[in-house]
């Protein structure tokens, strides 16, 4: 089976779309099934979006941060990312921590996680 792939760099869809299309789910996921997200080089104007597409289904996340991405949305962004997951396994996270608030929210998001399933939780420095 093929894994559904986007290449963010390319920008095939606009945050305008994405924007229409997560009115459109009225607040449920886009991808319900999705077992596995992976994104790299996340551009600033798609990190909003990011978790539209995960579901309680969703139990490995891997996602690469361009090399600037601005600190309050990407904090505001980790710290979140176990709500929607509740069954997470795998956790990669790519990018550069430069501020206090952005490791402060790694580890809140890490002990949000559920302790029963997380398996591993990497954070590769750039």
């Amino acid at each position: 089976m093929q894994k559904p792939a986007v290449d963010a760099s390319e920008d095939p869809v606009n945050s305008d779309i994405l924007f229409a299309l997560q009115l459109r789910a009225a607040n449920e996921p886009l991808l319900p099934k999705l077992r596995a997200f992976e994104c790299g080089d996340v551009t600033p104007g798609f990190i909003p979006f990011i978790l539209s597409f995960l579901s309680c289904r969703t139990a490995e996340i891997d996602i690469g941060f361009d090399e600037d991405p601005p600190t309050v949305t990407v904090a505001s962004l980790i710290a979140r990312l176990p709500m929607p997951c509740l069954g997470l396994e795998r956790i990669t996270l790519n990018f550069s921590p430069r501020d206090s608030a952005i490791i402060e929210a790694a580890l809140e998001m890490l002990l949000a996680c559920n302790r029963d399933t997380l398996q591993c939780s990497v954070w590769i420095p750039r």
